[in-house]
């Protein structure tokens, strides 16, 4: 069963043999050390990190529900939070996705509720 988990899901068992998480992580690099409010949001939405700053590879994206990116923004380089406009976006949930490079910082569900 855990070899049908690891193929189809890239989850692997650690050393107790319990399954966690791989490469399907939502990623959560910085843990609980960022704040994104308000959720759910009319005009913009701040994006706060806690312990550290927005680097000159700091990419936001916004997906919607199918996966299609609907806004790249590129944050100034040390500022620990920006304000991010979503006042174009249509009614609805989405994801918002902080990168640096290859590497996921952390990712949340975003509901824009006009």
């Amino acid at each position: 069963m855990l070899f049908l988990a690891h193929g189809l899901l890239g989850i692997d068992p650690d050393e107790e043999g319990l399954a966690y998480k791989g490469e399907l992580d939502m990623g959560k690099e910085l843990g609980d050390a960022y704040r994104v409010y308000p959720n759910p949001a009319k005009e913009a939405i701040n994006i706060e990190l806690l312990t550290d700053v927005f680097t000159e590879q700091t990419e936001v994206i916004v997906m919607d529900i199918m996966g299609r990116i609907v806004l790249q923004y590129y944050p100034a380089v040390s500022v620990k939070s920006i304000v991010l406009p979503v006042h174009n976006l249509q009614s609805g949930v989405y994801i918002l996705q902080v990168k640096e490079i290859d590497r996921i910082l952390f990712s949340e569900r975003i509901v824009v509720n006009k």
